[in-house]
């Protein structure tokens, strides 16, 4: 059975009380096949049936009859039933097929497991073929219940009728349990329905769809202490839903756990893990989680890429913890200044490097999407990094959208480059096993071992950032092209034009988006190859996120103007750690970019604020002026940076990394006149073979420019 679900809430208009009573009832209810000698009453048969009158049917129809069966007219069914059953030249004659003629590997286990469980609560054995049969025979007795019912329908009805009647059933069954009277439904009496039809004097127009024993449970005897196991509800259920957040991460990998048995959910470093290896080792993490980290909301990681790191992820977003991810490379004060901020619960770390957390004061676990489910870092290259924490609600909505924008399926297979400790390889990895997809991930950035990988795995979906891009492509042996990637996704820092082209040799079938945003705020802005961005851009605005550009004051600025960028996002963060979580959507956040809007909503940035330089009286920022140099075909990463000026009181300089040694000044300054004002092109230019980069990949601006004043950067002539 699979439950479809298009849109709706679980309870509405139900009280809390109301609610329990329904859960107690329904989940209390199970078969009973052992009953106590105790009469039940007519008056107690007939406002059951009252009740269960009440159920829903087609047109009204009502197709049910029940043929309510005491006393001799019970005894008598029973022994013609009985003898029928025996009689070893009298074979049963299914009125109709109640099971499938062919069962699925799957069902055909639970059907074995349930005849298994029932008869070691009998302690009968697998061989005893003699009391399997005897047990079998109590099904016509109604199991010992003083009441049997025969339900009937009109031979005329199709397939509505038997749900409604089913539906019918199940009514009545609930009003039993909670009026403490047990049932056991049984379809049995299909195979001897001739017997029945001799024995009440039925019409041949009417169908025996099955039979119920009714009465007070022998609560002592060992069969009833038998209670099957369901599915759970992620099993049984696919929810088809425009609400984001309907299906948890959680819920859904457990899934495709069932969906996806026959490939793996991971690869590491080229080694499988298959969905049911990846769900045992969840459930192992969370048993520890359970035992050691009760009354606690948090769960802290300072472990390096891995299977382990995996594994207690997903066992604490399983446990509804906000799971808290540390950079391992990480000096030890930085990491102690961290965990005094976060005040982590529980800690697991490979390191002794670092002091162990006193147990968090927080009592209440994560209990909805919309709560703390995972806090980040931000780089920290110039101090202490903030912790920023998001809820499960701000992914499950990036999810919707990101598949809106480039439709990813479990047929994909999923490349994460980069290490958990920064959002984008971790979200890449989530993401993939979100979808039933194949996810790929390395212990370790080697470009040349992943780039084989990545042909052998046929991966088709590419998550990286573009240091991390240019390497597989200054590692791919001539001539090497993988065609099975269909999307390259880059995330930093923009890709320069020569990238991208080696980029489309090294990936010909590929499609190449760059996005435009932050830890805070995931994506902000798509340039997707296919919608042709206007260059300089950074793409137009991703799925429902609103961007506007504010003066100094807080007002609209107009079209083509620059201002100060907000940012209104259902992927917004909640706060940072050790903050208050106040967040709302409505009020935006700002990015700390400068930047303009188009006329066709494409967005500009001009830079950072706070890397803005006056020079001659002019705010200029460096963003602008990177990305004309990066235009350049010889010129790979550029940085820009104010000296000091007693004129002027900067001068612009410019820090450059080029694919020719013999590039000159020259003609770099009359390639820059073409895209830049005169006073924004640089007076000088600078050299750097060894390119510094934060750990997420970005250029690190205070060690160039460290670098830079401390002259240890050849000037060029």
């Amino acid at each position: 059975m699979t439950v479809l679900i298009a849109k709706g809430k679980m309870i509405d208009g139900l009280t809390e009380q109301n609610w329990q009573n329904v859960r107690t009832v329904i989940g209390a209810r199970r078969s009973v096949r052992r009953y106590l000698n105790r009469n039940v009453s007519r008056e107690k048969i007939e406002a059951l049936l009252d009740i269960a009158r009440w159920a829903p049917s087609g047109g009204n129809l009502q197709p049910w009859t029940v043929h309510v069966v005491e006393g001799a007219v019970k005894t008598r069914l029973e022994t013609e039933l009985k003898a029928a059953f025996f009689d070893k030249k009298q074979a049963p004659e299914d009125q109709y097929s109640y099971y499938p003629n062919d069962f699925t590997k799957d069902q055909q286990a639970l059907r074995q497991q349930a005849a298994r469980s029932l008869f070691e609560a009998l302690d009968i054995g697998p061989r005893d073929v003699k009391r399997k049969r005897e047990e079998q025979a109590r099904n016509y007795g109604f199991f010992g219940a003083p009441v049997g019912m025969i339900f009937t329908i009109p031979k005329n009805m199709e397939q509505g009728g038997w749900l409604d009647t089913g539906i019918f059933l199940a009514h009545l069954m609930i009003a039993a349990q909670a009026c403490g009277l047990a049932t056991c439904p049984q379809a049995s009496f299909i195979s001897y329905h001739n017997v029945v039809r001799k024995v009440l004097g039925l019409s041949t127009d009417e169908v025996v769809l099955c039979g119920m024993a009714l009465g007070y449970a022998d609560e002592n005897h060992p069969v009833n202490q038998l209670t099957t196991k369901r599915k759970s509800v992620e099993a049984i259920t696919v929810f088809h839903s425009d609400i984001p957040g309907q299906q948890t991460i959680d819920c859904r990998i457990r899934k495709n756990t069932e969906d996806f048995s026959g490939k793996a959910a991971l690869f590491m470093d080229g080694k499988p893990v298959s969905w049911q290896l990846l769900d045992r080792n969840i459930q192992d993490h969370l048993a520890v989680l359970s035992q050691q980290n009760k009354g606690c909301s948090a769960l802290c990681l300072c472990l390096p890429n891995g299977l382990p790191f995996i594994y207690w992820f997903l066992a604490g977003v399983r446990a509804r913890l906000n799971v808290q991810v540390m950079d391992t490379t990480w000096p030890p004060e930085k990491l102690n200044a961290a965990l005094s901020i976060i005040e982590p619960g529980f800690f697991v770390s490979t390191t002794e490097r670092v002091q162990q957390p006193q147990k968090s004061v927080a009592t209440e676990v994560r209990t909805n999407v919309s709560d703390a489910f995972y806090t980040g870092f931000t780089s920290g290259s110039t101090g202490l990094p903030k912790g920023f924490v998001r809820s499960e609600q701000s992914w499950l909505e990036s999810f919707v959208c990101d598949n809106e924008e480039f439709g990813l399926s479990s047929f994909d297979v999923i490349a994460a480059l980069g290490q958990f400790s920064h959002s984008l390889p971790l979200y890449a990895v989530i993401r993939g096993l979100y979808e039933g997809a194949t996810s790929l991930f390395y212990s370790h950035f080697r470009p040349d071992r992943i780039l084989q990988d990545l042909k052998k795995q046929e991966a088709t979906v590419i998550y990286a950032v573009p240091t991390q891009l240019l390497a597989l492509c200054d590692a791919a042996p001539d001539g090497f092209v993988m065609s099975s990637v269909r999307l390259v996704l880059s995330s930093g820092e923009k890709c320069s034009d020569l990238l991208k082209r080696r980029l489309k040799k090294l990936f010909p079938q590929s499609q190449f988006a760059e996005f435009y945003g932050s830890s805070e705020l995931s994506y902000i802005t798509v340039a997707k190859e296919t919608e042709s961005p206007p260059a300089g851009s950074v793409g137009r605005a991703f799925g429902p996120v609103e961007i506007d550009i504010l003066d100094d004051q807080g007002c609209p600025v107009k079209t083509g103007e620059s201002g100060r960028i907000r940012v209104r996002s259902p992927f917004q963060f909640m706060g940072y750690a050790g903050q208050k979580l106040d967040a709302p959507v409505d009020r935006g956040f700002f990015t700390g970019d400068a930047g303009y809007l188009d006329l066709q909503g494409f967005l500009y940035l001009t830079g950072r604020t706070d890397r803005m330089i006056n020079a001659a009286g002019r705010n200029i920022f460096p963003e602008e002026i990177e990305t004309a140099l990066l235009r350049h075909s010889e010129i790979s990463r550029a940085a820009v940076f104010g000296q000091k000026d007693a004129k002027r009181g900067h001068r612009i300089v410019a820090v450059l990394k080029l694919t020719e040694d013999r590039l000159a000044v020259s003609s770099i300054r009359i390639f820059c006149q073409k895209y830049l004002a005169p006073y924004a092109v640089p007076h000088h230019f600078y050299l750097c073979e060894n390119w510094p980069q934060t750990p997420s990949g970005k250029t690190d601006f205070q060690a160039l420019h460290s670098s830079l004043l401390q002259s240890q950067l050849k000037e060029m002539s």
